[in-house]
């Protein structure tokens, strides 16, 4: 198991992408905008994230969360590996 540094979780506020196994997604709150996350699925380690307009989701979409291609999942990609 490689061991991230500091830098590069303080990195991961400015390169979304970085942090190996990371991975986009969508959240959509019940009250607010779509918020684009990237984050290692099964933990909740360094993550970025953030307001988007820029999503698949369409105009109204249920809240919950999303895959980057819009795929609703069934739980929070952090509570365990998403396929």
């Amino acid at each position: 198991m490689r061991r991230r540094g500091n830098m590069e979780d303080k990195m991961q506020q400015f390169v979304p992408g970085i942090v190996e196994g990371q991975r986009q997604f969508y959240v959509v709150p019940e009250v607010g905008p779509v918020e684009r996350h990237w984050l290692v699925p099964g933990t909740f380690g360094p993550r970025s994230y953030g307001p988007t307009i820029d999503h698949p989701l369409g105009s109204d979409p249920t809240p919950g969360w999303y895959a980057a291609d819009g795929t609703r999942l069934a739980r929070d990609p952090r509570e365990g590996e998403i396929e």
